[in-house]
């Protein structure tokens, strides 16, 4: 395996330090809420209800997405919890790997 090359990290690609994590599970939810009721949802909603669905199957279907989204979001979230914070998370695969 290769040595790690410096230029492929910054701070700004560093996963965040633990005491830096500052979040609470209020600040999570008020993003996720913020944007999955934004105007593209009423657009989605809307047009769910001009294709024949009740209401109620719109709310649900989109309520639904946002939902699967949600814990996709979470899983993902996940690998910061179970990674060592020192780990960087590289941009791209190696050139070594790439190729396959």
């Amino acid at each position: 395996m290769s040595p790690i090359d410096p230029t492929l990290s910054n701070p700004d690609l560093r996963p965040t330090q633990l005491e830096a994590r500052t979040w609470s599970t209020c600040n999570y939810i008020a993003l996720w809420f913020s944007m999955s009721m934004e105007i593209t949802t009423y657009q989605l909603a809307s047009s769910l209800i001009a294709k024949g669905m009740d209401w109620k199957q719109a709310v649900g279907t989109v309520l639904l997405g946002n939902l699967i989204a949600l814990v996709l979001g979470v899983v993902v979230a996940l690998i910061g919890f179970i990674a060592p914070a020192e780990t960087p998370d590289p941009p791209c695969s190696p050139p070594d790997q790439a190729s396959g």
